[in-house]
């Protein structure tokens, strides 16, 4: 339903007024209080909107559709936010549709990631544009990229949600007092960078829960949470099931894993074509990560042979800090390496990727604990910041 909303608000710069605009909602006119204009005197805005009165409190009356539920639940952890007379909706579908646009570069691939028509998601960019001022896409023959202001407005999408996870994470912490114990499958990658760090904090935390990290590929992964064997599942590109549910899952595209030391590592991002003068490091034939990358080079046109093979992770991270060697894994894989300096992680350029899809799972099944539902929310924040 359509209704009007009033807004308080100190405009502190454009994102204040993109964030508006991501609410869905049309800006019909703005009433700002000025210290230039004199204490409590109002002047009245309508039609573009200005930043001249930046640092101002202002209202802000709007109208837009009311939403039933918000698009960042979190799958263990439902939520919803609606209008309420004057209150504000934390989130709205469009920010989701810009951020999965720009992580993937292609509005075809963030209908087919969302489950929504990809003519949905391009009407709701251009509306945004359109309300904004400001061309925020370039549309390029090989995809979509963010201009100077998408890439503005990104990074407001960004803080927007991680800000909104930490508070409902704090908010499950203060209300819960989980007990009893976690366990969660994953690959050994991830068992020792990420999902160590979050199961550290989390112990921290709640001392009296215990966490259980089992490692195991992802078919076991999936086939241990439908047997409701483990409480949680995390991998890559895990098959689908009708006997798990899925708490989060993210594109996490695979790229060049190098020694901060690496002549390569100075670029912004490296071309497929350099990375083959160098030696490679490729998982081995059998592993998903393999077929990924051999796909990439041959669709580039580049000879690529590999220098090691190996179907650890662990042994991938080694080899690339070690040397001029370069290895090909995802963000998350590295997480912790990147953050204490001992690798590099660049985007490729000049490669066409087929999709790395890093997904958490839990049984489909009533009756899960607090624990188990606290243990989830900070394992998706842990895995936002280090995909970002």
């Amino acid at each position: 339903m359509q209704q009007k909303v009033r807004l308080t608000l100190t405009l502190k710069d454009a994102e204040d007024l993109a964030h508006i605009a991501l609410l869905g909602l049309h800006v019909f006119s703005i009433h700002y209080e000025s210290g230039m204009s004199g204490p409590g005197r109002l002047r009245e805005h309508h039609g573009p909107h200005s930043l001249s009165n930046a640092g101002s409190s202002c209202s802000i009356e709007a109208q837009g559709t009311v939403a039933n539920k918000h698009p960042f639940s979190h799958g263990l952890c439902e939520n919803s936010a609606q209008y309420s007379g004057g209150d504000r909706m934390l989130h709205s579908r469009v920010m989701e549709y810009f951020d999965q646009v720009a992580r993937l570069g292609s509005i075809r691939a963030a209908g087919a990631q969302l489950h929504v028509a990809p003519s949905a998601i391009n009407r709701q960019i251009i509306l945004l544009e359109q309300e904004l001022g400001e061309p925020l896409f370039e549309r390029l023959p090989r995809g979509m990229r963010p201009t100077p202001a998408g890439t503005v407005l990104l990074r407001h999408i960004h803080r927007t949600q991680q800000n909104y996870r930490e508070t409902l994470a704090e908010m499950h912490a203060l209300q819960e007092r989980p007990s009893g114990d976690v366990t969660i499958a994953t690959v050994t990658g991830l068992a020792s960078s990420v999902v160590a760090l979050v199961a550290a904090r989390f112990h921290a935390r709640h001392p009296e829960v215990q966490v259980t990290i089992r490692t195991m590929n992802s078919i076991q992964t999936v086939n241990a949470v439908a047997a409701s064997a483990v409480d949680l599942g995390l991998g890559f590109n895990i098959p689908t099931s009708g006997q798990v549910a899925v708490c989060w899952e993210r594109v996490s595209l695979l790229g060049a894993v190098l020694s901060p030391q690496h002549p390569l590592a100075a670029l912004p991002s490296v071309p497929l074509e350099l990375c083959a003068q160098y030696p490679l490091i490729f998982a081995d034939s059998d592993m998903v990560m393999h077929s990924i990358m051999a796909d990439a080079f041959e669709r580039a046109g580049v000879d690529a042979e590999a220098s090691f093979r190996t179907t650890s992770i662990e042994t991938m991270r080694r080899l690339a800090g070690l040397g001029s060697a370069i290895a090909f894994l995802s963000r998350h894989d590295i997480a912790d390496d990147v953050g204490e300096g001992r690798l590099t992680f660049r985007p490729l350029t000049g490669a066409t990727l087929d999709g790395n899809v890093l997904t958490l799972v839990r049984p489909e099944r009533p009756g899960h604990t607090s624990a188990e539902r606290l243990f989830a929310d900070e394992l998706i924040l842990e895995l936002e910041r280090a995909g970002t």
